[in-house]
């Protein structure tokens, strides 16, 4: 048990630092929304512009080097703290913890590598003052809904019934009032104003 617990304890701060980084590349691409157009990662099969999910829910770009990193610690875990059995006659054979320093100065060095690379991602500032919506639905919606006012026959509710096929951009869109609306529309869409009022 003891030469496994550092492999244990490793697999969960993975498991943590896996889902931190997924939430932040999630909340980076929601904020790009506002800078680029482009269309939804979906989770069924794409139709028109749409795009499929990330295979393991991370951009290749990082679950590579992520793959990489944490196997190599894994493997020099392994290397650091280990079982070993000594045989020599049956009443003297030992089973014990033995140790490498070496392995144990390596599974350090690449845990700060990979410690400093979290780090400095979660430093990284969006691009835009777009609302960080996270997991929240009501933020989503909001984002989502695209005119506050649909009109039954208007030509802006069926050029927007068929917006989630194609590629997006979230901004303020023109409606009639003092108070503006940011959603995200395949109409063309501005960036929101400093000192305005939306919904």
């Amino acid at each position: 048990i003891l030469a496994n617990l550092p492999q244990l304890i490793f697999s969960m701060l993975y498991f943590a630092s896996n889902s931190m980084v997924t939430a932040m590349t999630l909340a980076d691409e929601w904020a790009r929304y506002a800078t680029q157009r482009k269309a939804f990662h979906v989770s069924t099969p794409p139709t028109e512009a749409q795009r499929s999910s990330y295979f393991l829910s991370l951009p290749y770009r990082y679950v590579i080097p992520l793959i990489v990193l944490s196997t190599l610690l894994h493997w020099l875990i392994s290397q650091s703290l280990f079982l070993a059995i000594l045989e020599r006659y049956p009443q003297y054979d030992i089973t014990t913890c033995g140790y490498s320093p070496v392995g144990i100065e390596n599974s350090i060095s690449v845990g700060l590598i990979m410690f400093c690379c979290l780090i400095g991602l979660s430093r990284r500032r969006f691009k835009t003052g777009m609302l960080v919506a996270g997991s929240c639905s009501l933020a989503i919606t909001a984002a989502c809904n695209s005119d506050p006012n649909p009109m039954e026959d208007g030509e802006a509710l069926e050029a927007q019934t068929y917006a989630e096929y194609l590629p997006l951009q979230w901004g303020f869109i023109q409606v009639e009032g003092e108070i503006g609306h940011c959603a995200f529309s395949s109409q063309e869409v501005v960036l929101p104003e400093d000192g305005r009022v939306y919904e």
